[in-house]
């Protein structure tokens, strides 16, 4: 029997290191894009809410105690950051 090359050994570990870095990365990519098109989602329905008169300062805040609520988990969705 002959003994593993530490080299290769080691290299391969490398290669194998480096996939999963890139694949965080694009996890951390892909995640952004989608949290982005989340938070202007957001800002587009509730400023033509309060543009069109339908909504005022108070609903935005009763929005955020509703989503604190019903959504315990969620964080980041103040009235201020709303």
């Amino acid at each position: 029997m002959s003994k593993p090359d530490i080299t290769n050994t080691r290299q391969v570990f490398s290669e194998v290191l480096e996939h999963i870095k890139q694949a965080r990365q694009k996890v951390y990519a892909q995640a952004n894009t989608i949290l982005i098109d989340l938070y202007w989602q957001l800002g587009k329905t509730i400023s033509e809410k309060v543009a069109s008169a339908a909504w005022g300062k108070g609903v935005v805040t009763e929005l955020a105690k509703y989503i604190a609520q019903h959504d315990p988990e969620s964080k980041g969705f103040s009235d201020k950051n709303l």
